[in-house]
């Protein structure tokens, strides 16, 4: 199975990509103004090492798993962590769509 598993960290996020078999572990430093961008380009960054675009990475993957520490430690100090979300245009964006949808298939629950 192709999964990403992605940890947003106070100061980096990180990276472990199983893709065909290989295992890929990738940095970058997390953008705490917009935690999408850090999520975004840790992504790029493991599918350039592959010689693959986002958007051509993307497809291939079955599973993607996201945690995050700064939520948690924001709330332990009383500043509540800023969401965003990613545009309906974002190409991350568009490729969690169908994952979400290949899952409820999965599972049975058409939309």
């Amino acid at each position: 199975m192709n999964s990403i598993d992605i940890d947003v960290g106070g100061t980096f996020t990180d990276l472990v990509l199983n893709f065909d078999g290989k295992a890929l572990i990738k940095k970058t430093p997390t953008t705490p103004y917009d935690l999408s961008v850090c999520f975004s380009r840790v992504i790029e960054e493991g599918a350039g090492a592959l010689g693959l675009k986002i958007d051509q990475l993307l497809p291939a993957i079955d599973m993607i798993r996201y945690s995050t520490t700064i939520a948690m430690n924001r709330l332990t100090r009383r500043r509540p962590p800023v969401l965003s979300f990613l545009g309906r245009r974002h190409p991350v964006n568009r490729q969690l769509g169908l994952l979400r949808h290949r899952a409820m298939r999965m599972f049975g629950r058409e939309e």
